[in-house]
């Protein structure tokens, strides 16, 4: 037996623009967060998604357990609209700011 716990964790109230899970990830000697992030692609990125995220962000530092963040929010870096552009900027200056 690996004797690898694990236990829901409460990060807040849910958000409207994306979905996420995250669970503490516990042996005996270690701990981790782990929260998995996924936004529909067929949503746009709205102002809403980058300020909810931003608070999800700020829930997740709070805890003393290392976190490790994961998912899919469909925003496509590849693509150089003008709206994208704006859109995967926002997303790596918000990552980079939580130092993510």
């Amino acid at each position: 037996m690996s004797g690898i716990r694990l236990s829901a964790v409460d990060v807040g109230p849910q958000p409207t623009s994306f979905e996420y899970v995250a669970v503490r990830v516990m042996s005996s000697t270690s701990s981790a967060i782990i929260a998995v992030l996924y936004r529909p692609g067929y949503a746009d990125v709205t102002a809403n998604f980058f300020a909810e995220f931003t608070d999800c962000l700020d829930r997740l530092l709070t805890f003393a357990d290392p976190v490790l963040l994961t998912g899919d929010v469909n925003i496509h870096v590849e693509r150089v609209s003008d709206q994208t552009l704006w859109n995967s900027s926002m997303f790596w200056l918000l990552t980079v700011s939580f130092s993510w």
